[in-house]
């Protein structure tokens, strides 16, 4: 029997949030380098969506395929989240760990969080097991997938925010600035998870 693995997933305060209130089972990621399409190609047999040399449009192209390529591993596999957080208390070999998403404490606001990119293992709070994987368009999301995303809907200012739009600025609040915006409509690995610990 294959050894489950275990791999890193950064996630947002909100991200962090919904997984704590029972709200967040799916984290899209985008593809890197993204499928290219050659749709315009003359050559015989070569059109399609291209990702790692599979011809994604092709009838033989299958899930699996797809699992071998994604960075959160396959079902089975765990992730543990890593977060923005820091490290305090008197004795260095056994520090107190706050978390940015869910702390009140000012001192440490004051003082800075540490990125989620430096977390060790030994300090994560939150263990998914990857349930699926699968890959799509971005904007290809529906809405009980916003909600499995664990955004809400929102009453601001007296207007109605969508179900995707606030999908959409979650998104872009992490994916623009790095070329992967809602409006690039970029492919995207959706990874469905459930909570082995938190």
């Amino acid at each position: 029997m294959e050894a489950v693995k275990e791999r890193a997933i950064r996630y947002i305060g909100p991200e962090v949030r919904a997984v704590l209130a029972s709200l967040k089972s799916q984290k899209r990621i985008p593809i890197r380098p993204q499928p290219e399409s050659r749709e315009n190609e003359s050559v015989p047999g070569s059109h399609g969506t291209f990702f790692h040399g599979w011809n994604m449009d092709h009838e033989t192209f299958t899930a699996d395929d797809i699992i071998q390529y994604c960075p959160a591993g396959k079902p089975g596999d765990r992730l543990w989240v890593k977060e923005n957080f820091h490290l305090w208390g008197l004795d260095p070999e056994d520090p107190t760990v706050h978390y940015e998403a869910t702390s009140r404490d000012h001192v440490c606001e004051e003082i800075g969080w540490k990125s989620s990119y430096h977390m060790p293992r030994w300090a994560s709070r939150i263990l998914l097991e990857v349930v699926s994987v699968r890959v799509e368009r971005l904007q290809a999301i529906s809405i009980n997938d916003c909600r499995a995303e664990g955004v809400r809907y929102i009453i601001e200012s007296g207007e109605a925010r969508t179900w995707e739009g606030e999908f959409q600025r979650l998104w872009d609040s992490i994916h623009a600035k790095r070329g992967f915006g809602w409006d690039k409509n970029p492919w995207v690995w959706v990874i469905e998870t459930k909570v082995v610990t938190t």
